[in-house]
């Protein structure tokens, strides 16, 4: 099994009013987080999707060894950005893992519990879940998430998948913290200060 990453992070931050790929968390661009904790989690072939205006997100992940890959399309949703990333996948790819660039407080050791589910599970929808709430990042078998040709969004396949489906519980409230308003920064901000 290989597994490969595709962090998004393509989106213009609207309801954050700046970029929250380099909002700076403990000094650090929040992508950045992101990207440390896949490669501390033992996932190294990382596809990282940016958007139309994303070169100073490219800037910032500079001297990361990672594939980018560009959403032009300004109006594009999350499955657009995972279409243009399948088409990045190296072809020993089985299995993948979308991690969207507003999760950063994913703990290393929940990466490597989510890869390490896939891997006895290879045919399954892995989904990571923190006190019954399903969080990210989530891992799709490649040819599951090929389904993207005929489906319109990631939560499609999710939904029609029910016997594929593979939830694992894990210690990390990380999974559910979403990053999109001031609000939710500033919470971030907090926990990552304790």
């Amino acid at each position: 099994m290989h597994m490969t990453a595709v962090l998004l992070a393509a989106g213009q931050s609207k309801r954050m009013g700046q970029s929250k790929q380099l909002l700076s968390l403990a000094d650090k661009p929040v992508i950045r987080w992101c990207l440390d904790g896949l490669l501390a989690g033992g996932v190294d072939d990382i596809v990282v999707v940016l958007g139309p205006t994303g070169r100073e997100i490219a800037n910032a992940i500079d001297g990361y060894s990672v594939r980018v890959v560009w959403n032009t399309d300004p109006d594009s949703d999350m499955a657009g950005s995972v279409r243009q990333a399948i088409s990045a996948l190296p072809e020993k790819a089985t299995a993948v893992m979308i991690l969207p660039v507003d999760h950063p407080a994913v703990k290393p050791e929940t990466i490597r519990i989510i890869a390490d589910t896939s891997q006895k599970f290879p045919d399954r929808i892995i989904l990571p879940v923190y006190k019954g709430s399903r969080g990210h990042p989530v891992v799709f078998p490649r040819p599951v998430i090929e389904e993207l040709d005929t489906l319109p969004t990631l939560r499609d396949i999710v939904h029609r998948s029910a016997g594929r489906l593979q939830q694992i519980e894990v210690d990390d409230e990380g999974i559910l913290l979403n990053l999109n308003t001031p609000e939710d920064f500033r919470e971030i901000v907090a926990r990552f200060s304790r």
